[in-house]
């Protein structure tokens, strides 16, 4: 078999070509879900093939709710919703996922005096910086 061509370039980009063809009929490596309930809100995210982390807050929890801005867009989400609890959980939103879900509306219904200025600055800045939206008044 002197001078063959050797038969792992083949498999090699063979499973390429397999891999390509599942993410174009939709499959994704990667899952990055949000729910919104009544109750709270939940995302779950990691390898399709592996186990996945989850972040939930319930609504009832929420002490703080800020935006961080990032200098690495425009190719890349470079605005995050982070949503605080109150016991220290909290969820992390990719300003992506958080259109897909309508988020922005949500939070406007269920927080009254959401910073919709802060939000609108938020969504012009090319820096790295956070804005607080919304915090709970100490009782």
């Amino acid at each position: 078999m002197k001078g063959a061509i050797p038969w792992w370039p083949s498999i090699f980009f063979g499973f390429c070509a397999f891999f390509m063809l599942l993410e174009q009929f939709g499959w994704k490596p990667y899952r990055n879900r949000l729910e919104i309930s009544s109750s709270g809100i939940r995302r779950t995210f990691g390898p399709a093939l592996r186990a996945k982390k989850v972040e939930e807050v319930a609504w009832s929890d929420v002490s703080k709710i800020e935006v961080e801005t990032t200098d690495a867009g425009p190719a890349v989400d470079d605005m995050f919703f982070w949503i605080h609890g109150a016991s220290g959980k909290g969820v992390v939103v990719s300003s992506e996922i958080a259109g897909k879900h309508g988020l922005v509306k949500e939070l406007q219904a269920r927080f009254p005096g959401l910073d919709n200025h802060a939000l609108a600055e938020a969504s012009g800045c090319c820096s790295n910086r956070h804005f607080l939206l919304w915090e709970k008044l100490a009782s």
